[in-house]
């Protein structure tokens, strides 16, 4: 019987080790979890606990939005106004046309 430890498991299971990158992905399973109709209400319970300890929601979406880039941003309105596909309705294009006349 052996009674050595397993130094790399004993660390990942206390995460000791996590990465930004390895908690930011245990918090976007939470997120998945709590809005997957098909998982249980203790399921999702645990999930908010889960996200709780690791700093709340807003640890990982309360942060400051970036500004965007207003050439991309009308690169993608155009985009919208010149489609041809039918899942582009009228309203999508007029509201794009909007949004580049104000810009």
């Amino acid at each position: 019987m052996s009674h050595q430890r397993d130094i790399k498991r004993d660390a990942a299971l206390e995460g000791i080790n996590d990465t930004p990158e390895d908690i930011t992905n245990r918090a976007k399973g939470y997120k998945a979890n709590l809005s997957n109709p098909n998982t249980s209400e203790e399921s999702k319970q645990h999930s908010r606990q889960a996200l709780e300890s690791l700093g709340g929601e807003e640890a990982f979406y309360g942060k400051k939005e970036v500004e965007k880039d207003p050439t991309r941003v009308a690169a993608g309105l155009k985009s919208t106004i010149n489609q041809s596909k039918p899942e582009v309705s009228d309203e999508a294009r007029q509201s794009a046309q909007e949004r580049l006349d104000k810009m």
